[in-house]
């Protein structure tokens, strides 16, 4: 595996992580509030 194989993989994997994040943050912002889901928020 060269280096720039590597950046590549490094680029691919902080993308999709963004997106991931992005949707778990809409996902718990329609919940209504309560405990469990605050824990979950922070």
């Amino acid at each position: 595996m060269g280096n720039f194989d590597r950046m590549d993989f490094n680029q691919i994997f902080r993308e999709r992580a963004k997106k991931f994040s992005i949707a778990i943050i809409r996902a718990l912002s329609v919940l209504p509030y309560s405990d469990d889901v605050s824990i979950i928020r922070k």
